[in-house]
């Protein structure tokens, strides 16, 4: 029998700041078991401005010792992640399905990315799972699923969390280099423009008159 999970965070950033963020977050240091994120198509409707993605996602998990004969030397799993961004309803969905080790168990997610009801400069991820398993020790498997997809959840929070550090970082940086180019431009043209009134005021004695 399916096992289903469920979590949801609020992130204290803009809905547009946290989808870029989703974007952004493979890889990085606090979610190691994502090895890659590969896109493998990207459309967006001329009409509604809605984004349909497809990316192939290669993961990686230590897993309990008595399932290591189900799983043999494989050490990472494939998953393909579905997605459709909607800008006028601001709301990123994504769904996601692992396409290999589905013989142990298979793992369904749906993650909503939507404006925060509390805060409409927040925003808030619903995300629901499914865990299905048809070996004769399926409750043990699915047991497992659901506690790591728990585990998997909070990776998943604190590597937007990272990101969206990053791109506040990466924004002072570039703030501050602008400042400071603005600066240098401004000095610049206060000199050449002090200069120039300079050579229009001054006056020139003829050659061989005492000044």
């Amino acid at each position: 029998m399916p096992r289903f999970g469920a979590y949801r965070d609020t992130f204290s950033e803009p809905w547009e700041k946290v989808t870029t963020a989703h974007w952004k977050k493979y890889p990085n240091p606090l979610s190691r078991h994502v090895l890659s994120a590969d896109t493998l198509h990207r459309h967006v409707d001329p009409e509604t401005g809605c984004m349909k993605s497809t990316r192939l996602l290669t993961k990686t998990n230590a897993s309990a010792k008595w399932m290591s004969r189900f799983l043999g030397d494989r050490t990472s799993t494939y998953i393909v992640e579905e997605s459709v961004l909607d800008p006028r309803a601001k709301t990123l969905t994504t769904f996601t399905k692992n396409i290999t080790l589905n013989n142990l168990m298979t793992v369904e997610e749906k993650c909503v990315y939507s404006v925060s009801e509390e805060n409409p400069n927040w925003t808030t991820c619903q995300t629901h799972a499914k865990i299905t398993s048809g070996l004769l020790i399926g409750n043990m498997v699915e047991k497992f699923g659901i506690d790591r997809f728990q585990n998997n959840s909070a990776k998943a929070k604190q590597s937007i969390v990272y990101v969206l550090g990053k791109m506040k970082e990466k924004s002072a940086t570039g703030l501050a280099k602008f400042k400071a180019t603005s600066a240098t431009g401004l000095a610049k043209v206060k000199k050449v423009a002090k200069v120039a009134n300079i050579a229009k005021t001054a006056t020139c004695t003829p050659e061989g008159e005492p000044a």
